[in-house]
């Protein structure tokens, strides 16, 4: 898989996994039209009104990146980066769950 061509549709596997991390039934799935490396990426809304980005390996590469990414985030001030809301490591391969910035403004 070269840069760019991460799925555009989750696994049943992710779904279940993600759901079951967030407590939540998933009702929609967006691709966004950005990243920089080929895990897949997806924006979750759920039942509950609550929504996540969701950040899948699809590789050993991308699995190691975003272990790095995890830690990084554990590293920095709260309001520098999204908060993390989740981290599965199972038979899907990592998964990072953050907080769903689509809606975010910075001046």
């Amino acid at each position: 898989m070269r840069l760019g061509e991460a799925p555009q549709r989750p696994t049943d596997a992710l779904v279940a996994a993600v759901e079951d991390a967030m407590g939540a039934h998933a009702v929609a799935w967006h691709k966004p039209h950005t990243g920089l490396t080929p895990a897949q990426r997806f924006v979750v809304q759920f039942d509950n009104g609550d929504s996540c980005f969701v950040k899948a390996s699809v590789d050993a590469e991308t699995d190691r990146m975003l272990r790095t990414e995890r830690r990084m985030l554990g590293l920095v001030e709260p309001d520098l980066g999204p908060n993390v809301r989740g981290w599965i490591d199972n038979v899907v391969g990592s998964v990072l769950l953050t907080e769903n910035l689509s809606d975010a403004h910075w001046p």
